[in-house]
């Protein structure tokens, strides 16, 4: 008897662009993204693949909803 599981179907994910209002290549906008980034990229399921310094935003390749990190830092 050969024993099958299910294949579970699972989403190949997302890339989204958010705005985390860092801009520019002052020294604080540069600790924001890499503060964000360092965030975004340690919660399960989403990292940071490319950020933006002339539009202050990051992009994140993203398994799933959003997550609550992630809502706040786009605020």
């Amino acid at each position: 008897r050969v024993l099958t599981w299910p294949v579970r179907s699972r989403s190949a994910g997302t890339f989204r662009t958010i705005d985390i209002a860092a801009r520019g290549g002052t020294s604080s906008a540069t600790g924001r993204r890499a503060a964000a980034s360092f965030v975004l990229s340690s919660t399960p399921g989403s990292y940071v693949v490319a950020a933006d310094e002339k539009a202050g935003t990051l992009t994140l390749h993203v398994l799933g909803r959003s997550s609550l990190i992630e809502r706040a830092l786009s605020k």
